[in-house]
């Protein structure tokens, strides 16, 4: 049994962070290396998400300590 996934982003220069969905709108993760992400990239996240018609309004971010 596979598990399919589409990689929307991928920090090339310093492998921090990826952008990660499911094959359909229903899933989506913003994955990073560290506790903390930097707000601009949390707004390209959700920008670029917002441009493949996932619905941002209802993300949960997890706050890691």
């Amino acid at each position: 049994m596979g598990c399919e996934s589409d990689n929307l982003q991928l920090d090339r220069e310093s492998y921090q962070y990826a952008f990660v969905s499911g094959p359909s709108t229903k899933y989506l993760w913003l994955l990073s290396r560290t506790p903390s992400v930097e707000m601009e990239i949390i707004e390209k996240f959700i920008e670029m998400s917002k441009l493949r018609g996932f619905d941002t309004d209802n993300l949960i971010f997890v706050q890691h300590n």
